[in-house]
């Protein structure tokens, strides 16, 4: 049945979707000082876009194992988690309801004060 589905899922609007749901998650978080949002564009493979998250605790006082704890002790919690090895945050977005790709980039924004 999984192969069936991904084999009649239409791929073009998955990846439209998938795209705008990043662009949603990063507009908010814009322009805030030590902080970069960027979009991952890798269209080859499952998780083909998503937000690589930095943060510069010299500049936000606040570490990306910070941003995710907070994050998670929010009301509604937003999981995620830094890699082990890596400094930096990954956010994707298959998965996500309508709204919920917005909600996530204003809650991440809010941490810093916007």
């Amino acid at each position: 049945a999984a192969v069936r589905r991904w084999v009649n899922l239409n791929h073009e609007e998955r990846l439209v979707t998938a795209e705008e749901q990043s662009r949603a998650i990063i507009a908010p978080l814009q322009g805030i000082p030590g902080v970069s949002a960027e979009m991952i564009t890798n269209v080859i493979g499952h998780q083909p876009f998503g937000v690589e998250l930095h943060i510069d605790p010299s500049v936000t006082g606040m570490t990306a194992e910070d941003v995710v704890a907070r994050l998670k002790d929010g009301d509604p919690p937003v999981w995620t988690r830094v890699r082990e090895g890596e400094n930096f945050i990954i956010l994707h977005v298959f998965g996500l309801a309508e709204g919920q790709d917005t909600y996530v980039g204003q809650r991440i924004a809010a941490l810093f004060g916007r």
